[in-house]
């Protein structure tokens, strides 16, 4: 399991400022790492649930994550999110090697708590 810990900075408008306003903090959403990006965004349209959010990201290190915030809410109580990452087209996991590797690269900031 993986905890992320999203800080807004700078003020500027996002979904996470929205949710920040509304209830002041909390669970924003639930991810799930996805094989066929692509074949699952598909399908969760065509079940009619709505993307609020979606993108690619691609890291100081050339790995490129997709990703969608779904609005799930009324379905589940919080947003669920998709996320494939993939490094020369093979899909890397989300773990402490690759956060430690995204530390090197600039592209991770690790938070002590």
């Amino acid at each position: 399991m993986e905890y992320e810990l999203i800080q807004v900075k700078g003020g500027d408008e996002c979904i996470y400022s929205e949710m920040l306003r509304k209830s002041g903090g909390g669970i924003h959403h639930l991810g799930s790492v996805v094989w066929d990006f692509d074949g699952k965004l598909a399908k969760v349209r065509a079940a009619g649930i709505h993307v609020i959010q979606s993108g690619t990201i691609t890291t100081k290190g050339a790995a490129v994550t997709k990703y969608a915030y779904l609005d799930t809410v009324a379905r589940c109580g919080i947003i669920t999110e998709l996320i494939e990452t993939k490094l020369m087209e093979i899909h890397v996991p989300q773990n402490r090697l690759m956060m430690a590797i995204g530390r090197i690269t600039g592209d991770v900031e690790m938070l002590r708590i």
